[in-house]
């Protein structure tokens, strides 16, 4: 029993989120997401790189807030109640929204990526999301 108590008890594999302290500094992101447990992991990410994050519920909030405010990248999750993803990115990109949009979801098919990519997504990742992945992709954009 000590045993399997001591294995449970050791922490995932995972680097910090914080080995990227300051990677993202003045970066603005907007999270579209509508599990509050992914919000609040996602932005914890997010905020200990420097990002400065806001947070959107739903496709249509997303946005409402994206045409309010200059955002340097957009993580959208891509199945979302009252208006997914696709949906969301659509509208943006037919209004000129040049910003990257990165896709967020749990198909990991080539085919969802290619059709996520041709929807008009700048990138594509699937969860679930490591710190580390989130923060080069991230990186990746911002440079």
């Amino acid at each position: 029993r000590d045993m399997i108590a001591s294995i449970a008890a050791k922490p995932a594999a995972e680097p910090p989120a914080f080995a990227f302290a300051g990677a993202l500094e003045n970066m603005k992101v907007l999270l579209v997401e509508d599990s509050t447990d992914n919000q609040i992991l996602f932005s914890r990410y997010l905020s200990r790189a420097g990002a400065k994050t806001d947070i959107a519920s739903d496709g249509e909030e997303g946005v409402r807030m994206a045409r309010l405010n200059p955002y340097d990248v957009i993580l959208m999750d891509v199945q979302m109640p009252i208006l997914d993803g696709y949906g969301a990115t659509a509208l943006l990109r037919g209004e000129g929204v040049a910003v990257p949009i990165v896709a967020l979801t749990a198909h990991a098919l080539r085919e969802d990526r290619d059709l996520a990519l041709s929807k008009g997504f700048s990138h594509y990742l699937t969860k679930p999301l490591s710190a580390t992945v989130l923060i080069q992709t991230l990186i990746t954009i911002k440079a």
